[in-house]
């Protein structure tokens, strides 16, 4: 399997599942509909300084709520991203979008009604145009899984817990290593992360190979992330230069195993496969990291 260049002077490489988190497309009008807000929290101010409680309370909470429906319709455009950035997922376990569409129109109409004084049955015709507004803007959320034509649905399905589980211990490792001060370490952790995400995407191109991914990936991963956890746990006075190279030795050892190895699954050579995880299992006992046998 083919890695990507990534010197230390070298732009940052991002992958699909990293841009994702970084600026989905519709967040200028999702910072427009955030601003709807502004003016509630005036008239909730103005009501406050006029002697109208029920006006003020309504029109602040009307305004939350409008902050809460853009934070909520955000992660469903994350969540969005991530379905399909995949070649098999499954749909999103919360409609967030349509949640955040519906707080949205809620909002809008209390405002209107309680903090604006206008009659109920106009509130809600506006509410409704806020939430239609929204689901015009940023659509439904998907609610199908999906996967390769071809392939048994529980089979990707199983593919999709393995890579889910995982990219939990992938997040784990970066956030864990974004407290490094040696860059060259930070970087290496990095080139980990991108040969794991190398393997997500060859498994999601053949999700028959999950029995062997789910091993292989917790083998790696969960070495990984304790082996980082127990370097980032030393006192400071014993992070010393010695162990900052063993664990630099690790995570390389690491990643070279993950770009060579996974090769042997894509080959399905199983036989050597076992081989390598259990020499890898060896490896990280020495440095007494026990990982359970699945």
């Amino acid at each position: 399997m083919s890695k990507r260049f990534k010197g230390e002077f070298s732009p940052k490489v991002k992958s699909a599942r990293d841009e994702r988190y970084v600026a989905p497309k519709n967040m200028g009008r999702l910072r427009t509909y955030r601003a709807f807000a502004i003016p509630m929290f005036v008239a909730g101010f103005l009501s406050i300084l006029g002697g109208h409680p029920i006006a003020a309370l309504s029109c602040i909470g009307a305004g939350l709520g409008v902050l809460a429906s853009a934070h909520i319709t955000k992660d469903g455009l994350i969540a969005e991203s991530e379905y399909h950035s995949r070649v098999i997922s499954r749909a999103p376990a919360l409609p967030r979008k349509t949640i955040g569409a519906l707080i949205m129109g809620a909002s809008v109409s209390i405002g209107s009604w309680l903090g604006a004084e206008v009659n109920m049955i106009t509130s809600i015709g506006v509410g409704a145009i806020a939430t239609i507004g929204m689901v015009m803007s940023f659509g439904l959320d998907p609610i199908r899984a999906k996967g390769l034509a071809g392939v048994n649905q529980h089979e990707a399905s199983r593919a999709a817990d393995a890579i889910d589980k995982a990219e939990a211990l992938l997040k784990e490792i970066r956030e864990m290593a974004v407290a490094f001060k040696d860059r060259r370490l930070r970087l290496d952790v990095e080139n980990l992360a991108i040969s794991a995400e190398d393997m997500f995407q060859s498994i999601e191109n053949d999700p028959g190979e999950y029995r062997n991914a789910r091993r292989y990936l917790s083998v790696y991963l969960e070495g990984a992330r304790d082996a980082t956890s127990q370097f980032i746990n030393l006192p400071k006075n014993q992070q010393s230069a010695e162990a900052t190279a063993k664990y630099t030795a690790l995570v390389r050892e690491l990643d070279t195993g993950f770009r060579q190895k996974s090769q042997l699954m894509l080959e399905d050579n199983r036989n050597s496969l076992d081989i390598e995880i259990d020499v890898l299992r060896e490896r990280l006992a020495s440095e007494g990291i026990t990982i359970s046998k699945e």
